[in-house]
């Protein structure tokens, strides 16, 4: 399974988003633009790779092997997208429901928190008392126009992962390529995890969460790869996690750990739930040949 494609693969996604890590540590901590420059290409590793990859080794495949297939005429790849989108809505709102019962946290419209991140951001929140629904207009911002505008982003991440590693690892089985996408996933993330992403104040620890939350929700990713038969479903999925994730930050009146949102308690309790009805219900087709 680590034949030379794959190592290759691997070390140009890792070696071009850790490097920008490196960057952004050493040489521009100090420069906000810089940095949140570097963020955006550190994202872009796994696409790279996936590009000089299937130029390299998947002549007359290329389109296939990275999942750019467009079946929108298919009645089942858009019931599958609209899953993509239910299962990151449904998790983060399980997990802000759940972190609801501690005693320590409580659940807030939308604005309060948004008017805490412009605090913090140096901005001033008197603004967003002038905008009229403002909490309507938050949600819509998290859950529509976010997956809306996010999606075609997520294939600096995705192409990657559910794209061209999927097509060369699917052919030994789905939950071998789930559980081994899941910890690579997971470990390419440790730079930036490092330095405070997700997990602020936990150098060592964030990074060993992360790793297992990706292992929790990759079957997700899995199954809607699967069953869309292209990459865009796997981003719709990534681009409605992150923008549902931010609406799960922003209601709670405490995301310190073990409360952190999706990332925190709530959150791994639903991914686990969710990966255990995947492993209870499904049972992938196991005749698929290269590529996927």
């Amino acid at each position: 399974m680590l034949k030379y494609p794959i190592l290759l693969f691997l070390f140009i996604s890792f070696s071009f988003s850790w490097g920008m890590a490196f960057l952004i540590k050493f040489v521009f901590s100090e420069n906000i633009i810089a940095v949140s420059l570097l963020m955006f290409a550190y994202m872009c590793g796994p696409a790279v790779g996936a590009l000089i990859c299937v130029w390299r080794f998947d002549a007359g495949k290329r389109l296939q092997t990275l999942g750019l297939t467009f079946p929108f005429k298919s009645r089942k790849f858009w019931l599958w997208v609209g899953a993509a989108y239910l299962i990151p809505v449904t998790l983060i709102l399980g997990a802000s429901l759940i972190h609801a019962l501690a005693p320590a946290v409580s659940l807030q419209p939308p604005v309060e928190g948004y008017r805490v991140l412009l605090e913090q951001a140096g901005q001033n929140p008197a603004l967003l008392d002038s905008i009229p629904a403002i909490n309507l207009l938050l949600i819509a911002q998290f859950f529509l126009l976010a997956p809306l505008l996010n999606t075609p982003l997520m294939l600096s991440e995705e192409l990657g992962w559910r794209g061209w590693l999927w097509s060369h690892w699917r052919p030994y089985g789905f939950w071998k390529t789930t559980l081994l996408t899941g910890f690579v996933w997971g470990l390419w993330h440790v730079p930036i995890i490092a330095l405070g992403h997700n997990y602020p104040g936990l150098p060592v620890w964030g990074p060993i969460l992360f790793i297992g939350m990706c292992l929790l929700i990759t079957p997700a990713y899995s199954l809607v790869r699967e069953k869309t038969g292209s990459v865009w479903g796997a981003c719709v999925m990534h681009a409605t996690m992150n923008g549902a994730a931010a609406f799960g930050f922003v209601i709670q009146t405490q995301t310190e750990m073990p409360y952190r949102g999706a990332v925190g308690m709530g959150g791994f309790i639903m991914a686990a739930l969710i990966a255990f009805l995947i492993v209870l219900f499904y049972r992938p087709n196991k005749a698929v040949t290269f590529p996927a």
